[in-house]
């Protein structure tokens, strides 16, 4: 039997500044792939007020990781180790691999430790949610994460723009289906 497609979500913010907000029900229909591109400072690096949110965004059961790095690096942002501003990420260069006994098979080294705090603050978070259930309890996680850090908020959870293929918008309610395209809320 095959396997049902994922909804990949993009979740941006609405071009006012602010953070992005996602739907609280699920849009069309899972498993969805999430990603929520951020923007968390205006210097070279996170601003500390969004380390500790950050971090714990990434303990969440969904959370997949960031893609992430530093000026002149790209970075796979595996999870964290520490808690805060004392954060340091666990991350993949996906430049450093070595080659394997195999073939065209190539991996890469075990993950290196990095402040959180030292990553550049464009970063995407991603989130995998198989069924309805799994993402009602990200929405609701994300929630209290937000109502928990009020002034370094990285997503808010409500009633979202969800635009489809060909540009079709409504609210919340989901329009991409399993067609394999992908929605911007």
């Amino acid at each position: 039997p095959s396997l049902p497609l994922p909804t990949l979500l993009v979740v941006g913010a609405d071009g006012g500044g602010g953070a992005p907000t996602l739907p609280r029900s699920p849009p069309g229909h899972g498993p969805w792939l999430l990603l929520l591109p951020l923007t968390l400072g205006l210097g070279a690096a996170v601003n500390p007020a969004y380390l500790p949110p950050l971090a714990a965004a990434m303990t969440l059961p969904a959370s997949l990781g960031a893609l992430a790095g530093r000026p002149g690096a790209a970075l796979f942002v595996a999870g964290t180790s520490g808690e805060g501003g004392a954060a340091a990420a666990l991350v993949l260069d996906p430049h450093d691999v070595r080659p394997s006994t195999a073939p065209l098979v190539t991996f890469a080294p075990a993950p290196r430790s990095t402040p959180l705090a030292g990553l550049d603050p464009s970063l995407a978070l991603g989130f995998w949610c198989g069924g309805a259930g799994e993402y009602e309890g990200l929405a609701s996680s994300l929630d209290a994460l937000a109502a928990a850090h009020p002034r370094a908020v990285l997503v808010t959870v409500g009633d979202a723009v969800v635009a489809g293929p060909g540009g079709r918008t409504g609210l919340g309610g989901g329009s991409g289906g399993s067609d394999g395209g992908f929605e911007l809320l």
